[in-house]
């Protein structure tokens, strides 16, 4: 037999979780000595084994009691029950770290908590919201969706992200300056050398996207843009192309 502190080295638990199973008769010692002390045998030690492979795939304390004092449980049918618990939550804590992301992404625009905004990324990213899918599918082809899998967007870990909340920072800051400043045109430059790294040669799917992302829906994953952003970048854009192409007027 073991004692306390035996025992738990050998599961790698604390004493005082030992003592807490006992209490709540979910592992008992299999006696105790005149002086109270706690011992265990074999068998304790396999269901502990048993304890600790469950509450590591998840399953509460009382749900353990109740599986391990049932012979005849049925384990399979658990077991799958729990995978696809564990598969929901996966996706819920994913859901959770896409939204704290790009509530973290936001600020390095807004620089402070815009609840709104929150609340739109909160219902993007909420469990079991099929909108954006649905938005998706009524405006693009699946070839077209494949295509825009590639592009950044909101929430995800990826570098491309913070170019973009940059860039639009920046537009946000220089709205004053003139559509064909050289400022302007840098700016301008820039955004389409982003534009072009995302879109290639793919014009129609580029001038169809940017028509989503005018109506300020963040249909694809993208930052909400204020009018006047628009405005200012379709100008500069404008003026960007009628330098580089004086006979062909382009409507970016």
């Amino acid at each position: 037999m073991y004692t306390i502190g035996e025992f738990a080295q050998m599961g790698k638990v604390t004493v005082r979780t030992l003592q807490y199973y006992d209490e709540i008769s979910l592992l008992k010692p299999i006696q105790k000595t005149d002086g109270g002390n706690r011992l265990y045998g074999k068998n304790e030690v396999a269901k502990l084994q048993q304890i600790t492979a469950l509450k590591f795939m998840g399953y509460s304390l009382d749900t353990i009691k109740q599986m391990l004092s049932t012979m005849d449980h049925a384990w399979e049918k658990s077991l799958e029950h729990q995978l696809q618990f564990i598969l929901m939550e996966k996706k819920r804590i994913n859901n959770i770290e896409k939204t704290i992301r790009a509530i973290l992404q936001s600020m390095m625009l807004e620089e402070e908590l815009n609840w709104n905004l929150v609340a739109k990324l909160m219902n993007l990213y909420q469990e079991n919201n099929n909108t954006a899918q649905r938005y998706l599918d009524d405006h693009f082809t699946q070839e077209e969706q494949n295509a825009l899998e590639n592009l950044p967007r909101l929430g995800e870990d990826d570098g491309k992200v913070q170019i973009w909340m940059e860039l639009i920072k920046e537009v946000r800051i220089n709205l004053d300056q003139d559509p064909s400043s050289e400022i302007a045109q840098k700016i301008a430059k820039r955004w389409m050398d982003q534009v072009t790294s995302m879109f290639a040669d793919n014009e129609e799917l580029r001038d169809k996207s940017w028509g989503e992302i005018k109506k300020n829906n963040n249909p694809i994953g993208s930052y909400p843009l204020e009018s006047d952003v628009i405005e200012f970048i379709e100008k500069a854009v404008g003026e960007l192309y009628k330098e580089k192409h004086p006979s062909k007027n382009m409507d970016k």
